[in-house]
């Protein structure tokens, strides 16, 4: 969540929670790491001062049409010798299957394309836990969520490169996870009327009978990545148990049934 006020929900129970605010192996080939070069100024969550990447190399953009597009151009860079991998959605609109991947060395997480291409974002956050990711299309934009925890920082991938959506302060957005702040607790997805999907900040608020209500905000990031803002709040109309799914779900950062891939917490 971010650290302004933006929740997320948990997609994973499939009920739709709350709140929220403004991640080893073998060596890796030098890969296509995008830093994010945000520009714009979004209405919502304070977002935190982290996460900015510095690019090397980027695919060009080849199609603006979702689906049936020649996606992103070969970039002869390949995923990380032993960097954790796990098979997501078409990010480049081709309704290719894509490979999301998390390598520790460097400490990076990005993606590759079935055209070839892999684009990838330096990890800058510093908690000690498993830093990992996930890779998803919302209805205006692919974003990618990468958390360590604690935090969780967003990236949207434009026109084949990563880049960071900014607050409405003007800061990278990003969530805060697990109680490590006191505007939410953690991020994930949920679902419009028509199916498309949509991010949301959770925030587990505590009841005076010791249950939780999970409240949710939805974040908007703009189609072509520079910003995100927080929508409505949801207020969370079933408790539950501290130490139900739920509960720990909106603790967490998560977007549904979408694979994450993560470091071994080294």
């Amino acid at each position: 969540m971010r650290r302004a006020a933006s929740a997320l929900v948990i997609a994973t129970a499939a009920v739709l929670l709350a709140g929220c605010t403004s991640p080893g192996p073998s060596p890796a080939p030098s890969t296509a790491t995008v830093t994010v070069t945000p520009t714009a100024t979004p209405s919502g969550a304070t977002p935190s001062a982290s996460a900015s990447a510095a690019p090397t190399s980027a695919p060009s953009p080849v199609s603006s049409q979702q689906g049936g597009g020649k996606g992103c151009s070969q970039n002869g860079v390949p995923i990380p010798s032993g960097a954790a991998t796990a098979t997501i959605a078409d990010v480049d609109e081709t309704d290719s299957d894509a490979t999301e991947f998390y390598a520790e060395q460097p400490h990076e997480f990005g993606v590759h394309t079935k055209s070839g291409a892999t684009v990838a974002f330096r990890d800058d956050l510093v908690g000690g836990g498993t830093h990992s990711g996930w890779t998803a299309r919302l209805d205006l934009a692919v974003v990618a969520v990468l958390d360590d925890g604690r935090a969780a920082d967003l990236y949207s991938f434009v026109n084949c490169r990563f880049v960071q959506p900014k607050g409405v302060d003007g800061k990278p957005y990003t969530f805060l996870l697990a109680g490590f702040g006191t505007a939410g607790t953690g991020v994930g997805c949920s679902s419009y009327v028509d199916g498309a999907r949509k991010l949301v900040g959770l925030n587990a608020v505590k009841l005076a009978n010791g249950r939780y209500r999970i409240d949710s905000t939805e974040v908007r990031v703009a189609a072509n990545g520079l910003t995100a803002t927080n929508g409505a709040t949801t207020r969370g109309t079933t408790t539950y148990a501290a130490d139900s799914p739920q509960v720990r779900a909106a603790n967490t950062s998560t977007c549904g049934d979408v694979p994450k891939a993560g470091s071994r917490g080294e």
